[in-house]
């Protein structure tokens, strides 16, 4: 979360903002801080980190540079468990993006069912719902910047899938945001939704 300053600069006649970086819980810093904020009537505000996002929908209409900055926003989360709805993300931030992604869905890609115990998952696939296509699910640095994330690995579980390397981390509870490599290259992004 970050603490945004926002005051008027009388000599120039303009408006500087900081941002300040602070890790609190959500219930803390949609109480006592705004509280003292309206208190003093400071002009500060109270801002998430940069985009947000809740469902696929919006995703979909993100930038690839909004949904890069929305992944390096946010630590891994937990592993998950359980079967999620997949959204695939294909030409972000376009008018063709939905369409492609309800084609995905319907014809090839519709989620991912883990088992966090086994540190394992299966991808849904076809039109009529084969689990399929095997990954290793652990914690290790991303590609995109270092920061550790949840890594589904298929190098050692899939023929078909060997080069794919996908990376997700939580931006919402149960919901997750994901990039798919081909080896070190860079392919698409993608949602899973464990809340539907």
């Amino acid at each position: 979360m970050y603490l945004t300053a926002v005051g008027e600069d009388r000599h120039r006649g303009c408006i500087d903002a900081l941002l300040f970086p602070l890790e609190l819980p959500s219930d803390l810093a949609s109480s006592t801080i705004y509280r003292y904020v309206n208190e003093l009537r400071l002009p500060i505000r109270l801002s998430g980190r940069g985009p947000m996002a809740t469902d696929a929908k919006q995703l979909l209409k993100m930038s690839q540079q909004e949904l890069d900055a929305l992944f390096s926003a946010h630590e891994a989360g937990p592993t998950p468990d359980g079967e999620a709805k997949g959204t695939a993300i294909i030409a972000p931030g376009t008018s063709s993006s939905e369409a492609i992604a309800e084609a995905i869905n319907i014809f090839a890609w519709q989620g991912k069912v883990f088992d966090a115990k086994a540190g394992l998952l299966r991808n849904h696939i076809l039109p009529f719902g084969l689990k399929a296509i095997i990954a290793r699910v652990y914690k290790a640095p991303s590609l995109l910047d270092g920061k550790e994330c949840i890594v589904l690995d298929y190098s050692e579980t899939s023929l078909v899938a060997s080069h794919i390397r996908d990376e997700i981390r939580m931006i919402e509870t149960g919901f997750y945001l994901g990039k798919v490599y081909w080896d070190q290259s860079r392919l698409i992004d993608f949602s899973l939704d464990f809340r539907t």
